[in-house]
């Protein structure tokens, strides 16, 4: 008999707007109509700013559809400022490398210094058989624009793969911020590959260092220890490198 495929996981996220929950395939429309309420209720209200442009974002995992949020971005906002939010929302372990790939061009992450040789790197171009390469200190606003579809990267060895695609361009009142996070996926549950009760881990297993998810009760009995074991996280790079989760809400 063959072995049943497990059950897909519904991709519901909330709306951090108004608190109400959607399937994905729902909630872009929702925030359209949401936001329209919140700016008309502002301006009503003598509340509103002067308007600027912003990009309303969809990010997902590239081999983990499932994990997904909704951002708004103002224009004028730089890739590196992307970059940042990405890191710390999802992403950072360890300071890798990252790269954004917009068209035929690939907009990199340096650490503070830099790297040796800058000028060669800038120079790459498709007479070497590789996009150009040149660094994330430009914004928005020169890169993007409604319906573009592109990919990011965040570490060149344990790589967690992105796609991004800019859903609309519209104005808005201005807000402090330059990133507002509109929805997000919520948290996943993942059953205990011991037990099947909820699982609190994913951890390495024998020789192979195979990984598997795992409860707080299963990690006794099996004998797991602390540095075989990540936090089931809500992002696409749970279970990976040295990823525990969250840096700043």
């Amino acid at each position: 008999m063959p072995t049943p495929k497990p059950k897909r996981q519904m991709a519901r996220g909330s709306c951090t707007l108004c608190g109400k929950e959607f399937s994905k395939n729902k909630i872009a429309a929702h925030l359209d109509q949401c936001w329209t309420e919140l700016t008309a209720k502002e301006k009503h209200d003598g509340r509103a700013l002067a308007p600027t442009r912003f990009f309303r974002l969809l990010i997902e995992g590239r081999e983990e559809p499932k994990y997904w949020l909704h951002l708004d971005v103002r224009a004028d906002a730089t890739l590196e400022d992307l970059d940042d939010f990405l890191r710390r929302f999802w992403l950072e372990c360890c300071g890798h490398l990252s790269a954004f790939t917009i068209s035929e061009t690939r907009y990199r992450w340096e650490p503070p210094g830099g790297f040796d040789g800058d000028d060669f790197f800038d120079s790459l171009d498709d007479g070497f058989g590789m996009p150009r390469e040149v660094r994330m200190d430009i914004t928005l606003a020169e890169t993007l624009s409604p319906g573009l579809h592109f990919e990011y990267e965040y570490d060149f060895g344990d790589t967690t793969e992105l796609k991004l695609q800019v859903l609309s361009e519209h104005e808005e009142p201005t807000r402090r911020k330059n990133l507002l996070v509109l929805a997000r996926n919520e948290p996943l549950v993942s059953p205990c590959l011991e037990c099947g009760q909820p699982a609190d881990w994913i951890g390495t297993y024998g020789d192979s260092y195979e990984t598997r998810t795992i409860c707080d009760a299963c990690t006794e009995k099996k004998g797991f220890g602390d540095a075989q074991l990540l936090p089931l996280v809500n992002s696409p790079r749970t279970g990976v490198c040295a990823y525990t989760g969250v840096l700043e809400d």
